[in-house]
């Protein structure tokens, strides 16, 4: 179990499972920041602690300087933080900034930590 982790930070996309993502949502409640970094915004009942969007701030993933802006405005270390997505291309800005990336599995391949689904991901924190 990894145990230095405050932070959540996911990229959610359209067709994503919310089933699964609600129930590990609840699992974390209150245990872990829970923050939205994404190009632009998705509705979903999930609170998050902030939302991150792209549109808004005039950037777009994967470029770092969205992952810069998140860890300033919240004043999270980057190695208290999880990056999850499934597009490797922001998996690596996110591992570039120093955060602990863990690829969402989508068919397009692996990375060094993939999950299948948002409840695996209990499993890590």
């Amino acid at each position: 179990m990894i145990t230095q982790y405050k932070n959540i930070f996911l990229n959610l996309k359209k067709g994503f499972d919310l089933e699964d993502f609600l129930e590990f949502a609840q699992g974390i409640k209150g245990r872990y920041n829970l923050y939205l970094i994404a190009n632009e915004d998705i509705d979903t009942p999930v609170p998050f602690d902030k939302k991150f969007i792209g549109a808004e701030m005039g950037l777009k993933l994967p470029s770092l300087a969205i992952f810069d802006k998140a860890i300033e405005q919240t004043g999270c270390l980057p190695a208290e933080c999880i990056f999850v997505d499934n597009d490797i291309t922001n998996i690596h800005s996110a591992e570039e900034v120093g955060m602990a990336p863990i690829l969402l599995y989508n068919g397009n391949g692996y990375y060094d930590t993939t999950i299948y689904s948002f409840s695996e991901l209990l499993n890590f924190i």
